[in-house]
């Protein structure tokens, strides 16, 4: 079996080494300020209740339950239900998070130190991204399905695809918006693999269907949940009606073009919301 090259095992050790030290300094600076009660506060709820045995969505309103299961157990660890126990368990999402960031954007040669330098400034500019603290998981794995289908575009094969089936079927776990996002972009992903390379139809087929495996075992968590606890099924589908009925999506909301913005100081956020949905465009 062949060994790693000595360098790309440096190379990664660097990229981690940034990534703890960026998410320790955010941690430390950060642990003991204020909590904002209407968002990390629901998150800390929820965690409470679930370490004490409670069902997210069956037992008490909540987001998709991967979140509180996560902080639930890093409570556990910490021996403690407080809230720096659960910023800690934030911290180690956000770990893995910027860590993904960091290695999808590292050099694939060597790396020189103004190339160490220039990824430090790039985590550093994703961390104050990662903000506020409720939306770490939120934004990690909007950065995790990034990278997963940067994998399959990198080099579609068996292996891929089922990593990217399992990886997609976890964030469903988390939050199934980023679920629905993921599903949509894979499957224009297939859609343009099909149009645009030599793989023949059966293959790409073949390929579905191990990443439609993959979605099932990295969900199987929920599917435990569905089938083996009472009534959970009857309250997540219920969770999802109230989405709809209550108009709970960003779907009916108007494009935030920076044009539409008041031109004051109290339409200075909404200047730059639009302002980056332009961006965004351009840069596509």
């Amino acid at each position: 079996m062949a060994t790693e090259n000595p360098q790309n095992i440096l190379d990664k050790l660097i990229v981690i080494i940034i990534t703890a030290l960026l998410v320790a300094g955010s941690f430390l600076l950060q642990s003991h300020l204020e909590l904002g009660l209407s968002d990390e506060g629901y998150l800390w709820y929820g965690a409470q209740r679930t370490l004490l045995g409670e069902v997210p969505i069956r037992d008490f309103m909540s987001y998709d339950p991967g979140r509180y299961y996560w902080s639930a157990f890093f409570m556990s660890f910490w021996g403690d239900n407080g809230i720096i126990a659960l910023r800690f368990g934030i911290a180690c999402f956000q770990f893995i998070g910027l860590s993904t960031a960091l290695f999808l954007l590292a050099p694939k040669t060597r790396l020189s130190v103004p190339k160490v330098a220039w990824l430090a400034i790039a985590g550093l500019v994703i961390l104050l991204w990662m903000n506020p603290r409720h939306k770490i998981f939120d934004c990690s794995l909007s950065i995790i399905l990034v990278a997963s289908l940067a994998g399959m575009l990198r080099n579609l094969n068996h292996r891929s695809c089922l990593l990217g089936g399992i990886i997609l079927g976890l964030v469903a776990f988390f939050g199934r918006n980023h679920g629905v996002y993921g599903l949509i972009g894979t499957i224009l992903l297939f859609v343009w693999t099909a149009f645009d390379s030599q793989i023949e139809i059966k293959r790409l087929l073949r390929f579905a269907a191990i990443w439609l495996g993959g979605i099932i075992i990295g969900y199987s968590p929920m599917l435990f949940l569905i089938i083996f606890t009472p009534d959970f099924l009857s309250s997540f589908i219920d969770s999802i009606k109230f989405l709809f009925e209550f108009g709970a999506t960003n779907l009916p909301l108007p494009v935030p073009w920076p044009w539409k913005a008041s031109f004051d100081v109290a339409g200075v956020a909404g200047i730059l919301v639009g302002v980056s949905f332009v961006l965004l465009e351009i840069v596509c």
